[in-house]
């Protein structure tokens, strides 16, 4: 199975996009995205300094129940779009809260062994992805 670029590319756009409403008017929000190597997959990360979520937000999150949405003008389809996104591309979404604030969204998903040329759609070499 081969991750989709544009697919994966939506889903860290939108935790960037979530990050950076959640430090909105903070004179010291910062946004972290990390990539980890997890042996058998990767794990990237986006995590933010905002205010943080409630705990029952969170237990929503992670059951992956949607429609609702802690932004005034937000419909709450945007990460569960992310997580059928990651879940269509053998991944899933996790969602932490640091002790120190904030709220850290991650992508796990399996590493490719073969690469997919876009252009021609072939399968090429023995690459990581």
């Amino acid at each position: 199975m081969h991750a989709d670029p544009f697919e994966i590319q939506f889903i860290i756009a939108n935790f960037i996009k979530n990050s950076l409403s959640a430090i909105e008017g903070k004179k010291d929000g910062a946004i972290q995205v990390r990539i980890s190597d997890l042996g058998e997959s990767w794990k990237v990360s986006v995590s933010d300094n905002g205010p943080g979520i409630s705990d029952e937000t969170l237990i929503r999150l992670r059951k992956g129940e949607a429609g609702q949405s802690s932004k005034t003008d937000g419909l709450g389809f945007g990460l569960a779009i992310a997580s059928m996104l990651a879940e269509r591309n053998g991944g899933h979404l996790e969602y932490n809260q640091p002790r120190a604030g904030g709220l850290e969204a991650s992508l796990i998903i399996g590493k490719n062994t073969n690469r997919i040329n876009p252009d021609t759609k072939q399968v090429s070499g023995d690459h990581q992805a």
